[in-house]
């Protein structure tokens, strides 16, 4: 998805989602950070999970409506989020290729003190 909405606008690439939520995730760099700004200790949890839409569109939907990078889409395109909401159903249901959608997730959780 983040590949085909960037191919839409090859002058303002979007490129929200290959940085963030999926861009600081190494846990040696986190606890690094927190180390630099004080923390005494870090401790980082991972939590597995699978998310299972309705539909293929729905998270197009999320991405390139319901986060911010909607705002780089517009910054690049006249046409609003729509083109780009189509374009990433499409590359989805491709990935796909007939199954039902289920993504595997997960989210660090992260306990520090100073």
């Amino acid at each position: 998805m983040h590949r085909t909405v960037a191919d839409l606008y090859p002058e303002r690439p979007p490129g929200f989602v290959g940085r963030t939520p999926f861009g600081y995730h190494d846990a040696n760099v986190i606890v690094g950070d927190l180390k630099a700004a004080g923390f005494e200790t870090c401790a980082i949890h991972t939590v597995a999970t699978t998310w299972s839409p309705s539909s293929p569109r729905d998270p197009a939907i999320a991405f390139c409506q319901g986060s911010p990078l909607r705002a780089e889409i517009e910054a690049a395109d006249l046409d609003r989020p729509t083109r780009a909401t189509e374009a990433a159903t499409a590359a989805i249901v491709a990935h796909l290729g007939g199954r039902p959608p289920a993504f595997p997730m997960q989210a660090r959780v992260i306990e520090a003190t100073k």
